[in-house]
């Protein structure tokens, strides 16, 4: 887990940017908010692009954005979303 997540966006790209994150790498975003998987995509991104110190490489996002995935966590229901989210390996 990344607390908080945001100012961490950017070095998980330049992570992945440097490949010492495995292909198969998955972030989960979880909040209240009624986002979408390309929502938080969309945000992760424009993060990423702000603020990393590597190049930007479009195959390395579209390998890192593949395993991103949003659960809107406000209710138990949100728990199941999470726990099936993880067991999805992203």
């Amino acid at each position: 887990m990344i607390w908080p997540a945001t100012s961490s966006l950017p070095a998980i790209y330049d992570l992945a940017n440097r490949g010492l994150l495995s292909p198969s790498f998955s972030l989960v975003g979880v909040g209240r908010r009624s986002w979408s998987d390309d929502d938080l995509r969309g945000y992760v991104e424009e993060s990423a692009r702000a603020g990393a110190r590597t190049p930007w490489r479009p195959a390395i996002w579209e390998q890192l954005a593949a395993g991103m995935r949003f659960v809107e966590f406000s209710s138990f229901r949100g728990r199941r979303r999470l726990r099936r989210a993880h067991s999805r390996g992203g």
